[in-house]
């Protein structure tokens, strides 16, 4: 058994901008001891956890907490749930250069009814990583983990199809391409771009970590008919050269993968 994502602890939002957790966000974190057979080392990841005021420290325990009560349940690989990350996009983004955060949010429900919204950014440049995007996680969660670690990170197809193209579409159209397929050519480069400009080289500094495990997490994957062969390429060229991990995908927002199933 394996997690990737799990909710931020009861009460850690409170926490984050000053305030004082309710009492049913102290109820909600009793309750996940107790069903965890109340071990004394959660008990103590959870006071610590009550008592931090700094940023850094509330995050760290709940990094700590989620991979112990991972462990206690005894899943085979384990994981911190995200603890160190807002959500699976704009973490990404926000630490890529050459992508420039819109000032709108995008919002749509997934196949099963959860709403999800996320700000998009919109390709200004040639993209690059201008700072530690995944590295330094990876290293603090296998640390602090005593039992193999499984690494998700969002792959190169879902954030390329998430974004804004910028001025690609033009860039093709000024070349004399129609405008759909300027659109699609703008999808294809900004897509393969990201696999080898971010992901390719965040998945070799992330294996060079020792992590067992690393999850290309892709909702997007199975979305939009036609383009199949642009997701197995992204593929290709996100995972080339990566050793030292098992390499595994993750695939949702979808009740049918039968035709990325059957290709690549």
């Amino acid at each position: 058994a394996e997690v990737g994502s799990l909710a931020k602890l009861p009460g850690r939002q409170a926490k984050l901008e000053g305030g004082t957790p309710s009492e049913t966000d102290l109820g909600n974190l009793e309750k996940v001891i107790e069903a965890a057979g109340a071990d004394g080392e959660l008990q103590r990841l959870r006071t610590d956890f009550l008592n931090a005021t700094l940023r850094d420290d509330i995050v760290r325990l709940n990094s700590q907490f989620n991979l112990r009560l991972l462990e206690l349940l005894g899943f085979d690989y384990v994981f911190d749930g995200e603890a160190h990350r807002t959500e699976m996009y704009e973490h990404v983004l926000r630490s890529v250069e050459g992508m420039k955060r819109l000032g709108r949010q995008v919002s749509f429900v997934n196949v099963e009814g959860f709403p999800n919204t996320f700000i998009p950014y919109m390709r200004g440049g040639k993209l690059s990583i201008k700072d530690d995007l995944y590295v330094g996680e990876a290293r603090t969660v296998k640390e602090a983990a005593r039992a193999p670690v499984k690494f998700p990170i969002t792959g190169a197809y879902t954030l390329g199809t998430w974004s804004d193209l910028g001025a690609l579409p033009q860039e093709h159209m000024i070349g004399g391409l129609p405008k759909s397929t300027a659109l699609r050519r703008a999808v294809e480069d900004l897509v393969l771009e990201f696999a080898d400009k971010v992901v390719n080289p965040s998945l070799n500094g992330i294996a060079e970590t020792g992590v067992a495990r690393i999850q290309i997490d892709e909702p997007s994957a199975s979305v939009f008919e036609g383009q199949e062969e642009l997701f197995y390429e992204a593929t290709r060229r996100s995972m080339e050269g990566v050793s030292g991990a098992e390499l595994g995908m993750h695939m949702c927002f979808s009740k049918d993968y039968s035709t990325i199933a059957g290709g690549g």
